[in-house]
């Protein structure tokens, strides 16, 4: 059986990045995440991007909105999994409306013994990050004297730091929000973080 490899999706997801034209893409100054979901059909061994986001922000306290009118939180793997979700809804949709004789490319099919759609089992989809997701899945031991103190350098009572836009670094880690990069030597980062970096691939 024929399988994407790391390499692979990753490819796949920086070439769509590079298409994608340069209205609403981060400057190549700009420090960044990139997220994206890759899907893959066993059955005719082709593969194809559904879902692509970069971001590293959430909004401020002070900013949520309870009705749901302002997204609040922009990181690349939260947008990339909307997207996704979006996909799947429109493709649904899309299933309950064909006819009969255009489900050939359809990723939904209708399973009368459950009643319902159910995903066809040829498919794959594979969610690639250039980071570890913010919270549980980033936490490092700062037991290293090495490492640096997070200092914040500013705290206001109703915006978070990353709101007011002011550093929350050393001259070699970055912190995302809740998240420490370490980075003595950015020319050895191999997920390529600047959007310079990731169309010189």
């Amino acid at each position: 059986m024929v399988i994407l490899t790391v390499q692979q999706i990753a490819e796949l997801c920086y070439n769509k990045f590079r298409d994608l034209p340069k209205t609403g893409k981060p400057t190549n100054s700009q420090w960044t995440v990139l997220a994206g979901i890759v899907q893959y059909d066993r059955r005719s061994q082709t593969s194809k991007v559904v879902s692509l986001a970069t971001g590293t922000k959430c909004i401020g306290r002070s900013r949520l909105c309870k009705n749901g009118f302002v997204l609040n939180d922009s990181h690349a793997e939260v947008l990339a999994r909307r997207g996704f979700l979006r996909y799947l809804y429109h493709e649904l949709l899309e299933a309950a409306t064909r006819n009969q004789q255009d489900k050939e490319d359809a990723i939904f099919s209708w399973d009368p013994e459950s009643g319902c759609f159910v995903l066809n089992k040829h498919l794959d989809f594979h969610f690639l990050s250039t980071q570890t997701p913010c919270g549980d899945a980033c936490i490092q031991e700062e037991a290293d004297e090495s490492l640096p103190k997070r200092q914040r350098l500013c705290q206001d009572e109703h915006e978070d730091a990353s709101e007011a836009g002011l550093p929350l670094i050393s001259s070699n880690a970055v912190y995302t929000g809740a998240k420490l990069i370490n980075r003595n030597d950015m020319s050895l980062d191999d997920m390529l973080q600047t959007p310079m970096a990731l169309c010189a691939h």
